[in-house]
């Protein structure tokens, strides 16, 4: 059934009805209303870009966290650094994000790389002569020795100095190239032309530093049970006319298990590397990685050693996670070489804050040395 219309109902239609009546004179002009109907469309694709660039932007900061999240610590490793100020954990997270999540090129068969460069010693120094202060031992070496910053390491170091010495390296090619083979890269050239290929290294006067029970408290608080800086004049090797020095300290690289064809270009280059290899750098300590790091100065080299007690007991803890047990930096500048060892007081997992703790304090320690 129809209801009647009230009074209130019928003044409403009516009004509704007025306000769309045009004026009077009015024509209606396509081009106008044209116009309009555009300028009220861009104005909805702004905002519809507008919300498409936010859902990107927002998608993307979510991509990058999924990214990010495996390579941040787990959540038991950031709970055992609680105690630590703010700045000191973000500086740690960082060192342990660039530094420490960079994959290690390990050196496992360095001993075989080492015997097929048959090293032998020519002249050796006398015992290490301890000394009272700096200037007694820059007397004794004919240089003026440069320790960190007393910011950065307190207490004073008991220093030594130690005369020159030189080695004698005669390469056996086949026994190089065996040894590549055993590890896994047989397609490694060894040129016949360094068969009996005679290199001599040639190091100076070195003076010690030697630091036992300390602390770096400006990069987390590292304590070192033992830590060691020797330096000396630039290593001098001697090599027959037109012998690559690069690729043969590659060859040695790839020959000691490192299959990071970057990593061994790169540490191949630095001056340190074809030396530690004549040399003839051993290590009592089950797995040894290298890194290559950068230093205020340039190019370092950073070498991580992780012991284990026996072959049963893996790497000699209960939880079976390497430790790492002793760390070696080495850089060069014009003048000088530099090693710096430590050894922390309570060994450090391969995947924990406190590895990057000590490789902070080791890289601030040797940013300071001046």
């Amino acid at each position: 059934m129809e209801r009647p219309e009230s009074p209130e109902s019928s003044r409403w239609v009516t009004a509704s009805l007025d306000l769309l009546t045009p004026p009077a004179g009015w024509e209606p002009n396509l081009s106008a209303a044209r116009t309009r109907f555009e300028a009220r469309s861009d104005a909805h694709l702004r905002r519809r870009s507008s919300l498409r660039r936010c859902f990107l932007v927002g998608a993307m900061a979510t991509l990058i966290a999924c990214i990010a999240v495996p390579a941040v610590p787990r959540t038991w490793v950031l709970a055992q650094q609680i105690g630590y100020s703010g700045w000191q954990r973000i500086e740690q997270l960082w060192y342990w994000v660039t530094i420490v999540q960079r994959p290690l090129g390990p050196l496992f068969r360095l001993p075989d790389a080492v015997k097929a460069l048959h090293t032998r010693q020519l002249a050796k120094p006398d015992a290490p002569q301890a000394v009272s202060n700096a200037a007694e031992a820059a007397l004794r070496a004919g240089f003026a020795p440069r320790l960190p910053d007393s910011s950065v390491l307190s207490g004073s170091p008991r220093l030594s100095v130690v005369g020159p010495m030189s080695f004698v390296a005669v390469i056996g090619a086949a026994d190089l190239a065996e040894a590549l083979r055993t590890a896994g890269v047989p397609d490694q050239p060894v040129p016949q032309q360094w068969e009996g290929a005679q290199l001599t290294l040639q190091i100076g006067a070195t003076v010690t530093a030697r630091w036992s029970d300390v602390s770096d408290e400006r990069s987390g608080g590292t304590a070192w049970s033992d830590l060691t800086l020797a330096q000396g004049p630039a290593q001098v090797v001697t090599a027959p006319a037109g012998f690559d020095l690069e690729a043969f300290a590659a060859a040695g690289l790839r020959a000691a298990g490192m299959r990071n064809s970057d990593m061994v270009l790169r540490l191949a280059q630095h001056a340190t590397t074809a030396p530690a290899l004549l040399f003839g750098y051993l290590t009592p300590y089950h797995f040894v990685g290298v890194r290559d790091v950068n230093l205020r100065t340039g190019p370092a080299t950073l070498i991580e050693e992780f012991g284990r007690t026996s072959q049963e007991d893996g790497f000699g803890y209960s939880d079976g996670v390497p430790r790492m047990e002793r760390l070696t930096l080495l850089w060069s500048v014009p003048d000088r070489v530099y090693v710096l060892t430590g050894v922390t007081k309570i060994p450090t997992t391969m995947l924990s804050l406190d590895l990057a703790a000590a490789l902070a304090s080791a890289i601030d320690l040797a940013n300071s040395v001046e």
